[in-house]
């Protein structure tokens, strides 16, 4: 195991972007570099999953001489969606990546990798994201950070018990932007009908939660 092969788990996706970017700038001497730092991610490449051929030219890249920096290296984002043979053709640069490179990935859980390949891993775990829990909920910023919250999925808000308690636990937090005046009254009226319409109308919770997270 080394401190340049870094794999960042839990918290939701927009985070654990976000701190693999942080340390990849450490890493390259407080700035971001384009010549100098890959970023890959399914979602860049229209696909499902990510093959062994993103796992070649992860390698290519890391074997070539930095441009800008001192160093250089590779996020992938949502490492889960490389295949398993991607995975296994990574070992031998995850264990040993060249004395001037970095490589970090992200991932909701450990189980989305193979134990190979977290046993050349230092984890980095960020804090759990519980939107279940009613004392600690927090409203996505934004409808791409909204999309980030649903693709997580929320199991825990399939029961109408928890879903509820979700809720409730939201209107405190947007009390608080309508005080800010980032939030109108319409939003609060929305959550309001939204939860009368899981609790009395037996609406599946899930669907009503996502549809009032794209809708505010």
């Amino acid at each position: 195991m080394t401190a340049h092969t870094i794999l960042i788990i839990d918290g939701d996706k927009t985070t654990r972007s976000n701190k693999a970017l942080e340390l990849a700038k450490e890493f390259l001497g407080g700035r971001l570099s384009k010549f100098d730092l890959l970023e890959i991610s399914n979602e860049e490449t229209d696909k499902m999953s990510l093959g062994i051929e993103v796992s070649r030219q992860i390698i290519d890249f890391l074997k070539e001489k930095p441009i800008e920096r001192k160093t250089k290296g590779v996020v992938i984002h949502e490492a889960g969606s490389l295949t398993v043979e991607a995975q296994n053709a990574l070992l031998k640069t995850l264990e040993e990546p060249p004395a001037t490179s970095f490589l970090i990935m992200t991932t909701q859980k450990k189980t989305d990798l193979l134990p190979t390949v977290l046993s050349r891993c230092q984890i980095v775990k960020l804090p759990a994201s519980n939107p279940s829990n009613p004392h600690n909920p927090s409203l996505p910023s934004s409808r791409s950070a909204a999309l980030d919250w649903i693709a997580e999925g929320k199991e825990e808000l399939e029961g109408k018990e928890s879903a509820l308690a979700f809720l409730l636990g939201l209107e405190t937090s947007l009390r608080e932007e309508i005080l800010a005046g980032t939030a109108t009254p319409n939003s609060a009226e929305a959550l309001w009908k939204t939860r009368q319409a899981i609790d009395k109308n037996n609406a599946n919770p899930r669907l009503a939660i996502e549809e009032w997270l794209l809708k505010r």
